[in-house]
Parts: C-alpha cells; sequence; structure tokens
C-alpha cells in the first residue's frame, strides 16, 4: 500500500503550532481511511444463487400469522413441512411430521396418547386454516393422518399479536388440501415393515365453470414392533368451492376419521426393580391385554365464506363444527417388579365410552 500526503505551505504553517501527537494522530487516521479505501477496491464480490427443491419452498405463512407476509418478514423461527415432503419421506401422520419440524417435541405418552411442546412449553395452540382447533386434555388422541393437509406452518415462539394466544411454545397450522384448477387423480400405495398395507386417493375436477371439488380417501392396516398392538384406519374427506361472483368464494367440507387400535398400550413398563437396578425389558414388551382397545372416531365440518374487496382487503367468516367419540377397554399397569420372581406389579382395567 502507498500512502501519498499532500500539504500546503499554508497548512504547514498550522501545523506548526499544533502539537506533536496531535499531528501523528491526524496523519494515522488519514492512513486508515485511505487503508479501508485500498480494502473496499480490492474485495472480491462472491453472488451465490439457489433453488428450493420442487415443492419444497414456501414463501408465505398467511394462515398461521394472520398477514399477507414472506417468511423473511415474520420476526419469529418459521418451518413449513410441504406436501412434497410429507409424501417423499411418508410422514402418513402428524406426529411423524412434527418430528421433522425444527424445534418441536413430540412426546408418545403411550401408542394413542402424545403430547407436544416447543421451548420447553406445551403447544396448545393448533389451528387449521388459521382456525382454532382445540385438543382433549391437551394432547392428541389416536394417530392423526396428514393425507387431507396440503401443508403444516409452525410459527416458534408466542403468537398473540395476531391469534390473542401468548403461549411461549408454538402455533402449529394444519392447511387443508382444496380443489386444483387442474383436473388430477392419484392412487398411491405402500406395503411396510410390520405388515403395513396403506391405499391412498386424491382426486380434483371442476363440476363446472364455477363450481370445485376435491375427495381424498385413504385405508390403512399394520401392525407394530409392540406384541399384540395392530392398528385399523380409515380416512374420508370431501371439499367442494363455489365462485358466487367474481369476488366471493363459499366452500364446504367434512373430514371423517376412524382409527380403531387393539392390543394398545396405557401407562409404562416399570424402570427399576426393587433393588433398585434398572429393568431391562425387550423391545417388543407390551402391558397390554389381549381385549384392549382404543377407537376413536372424529368428524370435522368446515363452512367458509371469503369476500375480496381490494388488493389489501379481504374478508372470510369461517364455521367449524368438531365431534370426537371414543369407546376405550384398557390395562393399566404400574408398580416395582421383584429382579427374580417378576412379582409385584399391579393392574387395573378400564372401560370407558
Amino acid at each position: 500500500m502507498r500512502l501519498n500526503l499532500w500539504i500546503t505551505h499554508e497548512q504547514v504553517n498550522q501545523l506548526k503550532y499544533l502539537p506533536f501527537n496531535t499531528i501523528t494522530m491526524a496523519i494515522l487516521f488519514s492512513a486508515q481511511i485511505t487503508a479501508m479505501e485500498d480494502e473496499k477496491k480490492e474485495i472480491e464480490k462472491i453472488e451465490v444463487k439457489g433453488t428450493y427443491i420442487e415443492g419444497y419452498g414456501i414463501n408465505e405463512v398467511g394462515g398461521a400469522s394472520r398477514l399477507d407476509l414472506s417468511i423473511i418478514e415474520i420476526p419469529q423461527s418459521v418451518s413449513v413441512i410441504t406436501n412434497a415432503q410429507m409424501n417423499d419421506f411418508q410422514l402418513t401422520d402428524i406426529n411423524s411430521a412434527l418430528d421433522s419440524a425444527t424445534g418441536v417435541h413430540v412426546e408418545r405418552i403411550e401408542t394413542d396418547r402424545t403430547y407436544y411442546t416447543a421451548r420447553g412449553f406445551d403447544i396448545t395452540n393448533f389451528q387449521i386454516d388459521g382456525v382454532g382447533l382445540p385438543l382433549t386434555s391437551g394432547n392428541n388422541h389416536a394417530d392423526e393422518d396428514t393425507a387431507i393437509y396440503d401443508r403444516v406452518e409452525v410459527i416458534r415462539g408466542a403468537n398473540g399479536l395476531m391469534t390473542g394466544v401468548g403461549n411461549p411454545s408454538a402455533t402449529i397450522n394444519f392447511i387443508r388440501k382444496r380443489p386444483t384448477k387442474n383436473r388430477k387423480v392419484g392412487i398411491s400405495t405402500t406395503i411396510g415393515s410390520w405388515n403395513k398395507k396403506r391405499v391412498e386417493f386424491d382426486a380434483s375436477t371442476e363440476l363446472t365453470e364455477s363450481v370445485s371439488a376435491r375427495l381424498v380417501l385413504v385405508k390403512q392396516k399394520n401392525d407394530s414392533y409392540l406384541d399384540r398392538y395392530q392398528q385399523d384406519k380409515s380416512i374420508a374427506y370431501a371439499f367442494i368451492g363455489a365462485d358466487l361472483t367474481d369476488n366471493t368464494y363459499v366452500s364446504i367440507s367434512h373430514s371423517y376419521m376412524n382409527n380403531d387400535a387393539s392390543g394398545n398400550n396405557w401407562g409404562a413398563n416399570p424402570l427399576y426393580y426393587t433393588d433398585g437396578s434398572a429393568t431391562n425389558f425387550a423391545s417388543s414388551t407390551n402391558t397390554s391385554a389381549n381385549w384392549s382397545n382404543w377407537q376413536v372416531n372424529k368428524n370435522n365440518t368446515v363452512v367458509e365464506l371469503a369476500h375480496h374487496f381490494n388488493e389489501s382487503w379481504t374478508l372470510r367468516a369461517t364455521y367449524s363444527h368438531k365431534t370426537t367419540d371414543e369407546d376405550t377397554e384398557l390395562f393399566y399397569v404400574y408398580g416395582t417388579p421383584d429382579k427374580t420372581t417378576g412379582l409385584g406389579l399391579l393392574g387395573y382395567a378400564s372401560d370407558m365410552i
């Protein structure tokens, strides 16, 4: 680096009246500025361009945030599990889908009861298309399927500004599938471990110029690594939407889920023997009885009316009615067993409708 300092005769006369330290500092400051300018000129510029894998990129999460903002404009951590991800990784239930979301912990208490946490707090704010979805006792019963959802949005942290809910954990919003502009029909089958068999049907079409519909059907049966545990699941989802005018849209949808689980677990295996040593049960050990079962039927009807006023204003009214019916016969085992005899466990049966 070369440093050039030009000083006039008049400036020299002015400098001789300044202290030596001041002159030194002025020269050093001028040298630093010159060096910084030279470094800027010599910095090599690198431009990086990239694209999402097809189907993985989502720019907006308007459903959960209630604002027409891009993800980068939302001052919170956001994750979106797209339909392409769910198909590619076989995320056929919400537990496995949320397992893939950053910062969300899925707590499988038993085979058919699950809690969700984020940032150390229970997640209690669940939504479907931005409308609140209450969970029984704060947990999800049975195996909720993802076949009827287009994507799952997760906003971590309190989302109280737009939803009125200040829970510091997260907001999870399930976006349902809607009719597509082009007619499409899809059928997929899955055969997996533990005798898993699954068939999924997904069709969308225009009924008239202003009316369109979508239908999703799922049938799944599977065993498990746990002794006696089996699952039989049926899903049906229908969505019909119509353009009343160029700016007004009305829709009605209904989803039905039947999950029939047998040999399901209630409670957990003991952790310690009476002598304080840790138990070492086989991974297939299941304390359920042969007659244990947990049947869950869920029905959800949604009616929606939306009117678009202009580019800035849209009014949407939504009515949602959800019912859950459960029929269970369970056997609960607890206590501390003797390491030699295995005795010491207690149990009681439960029959609830």
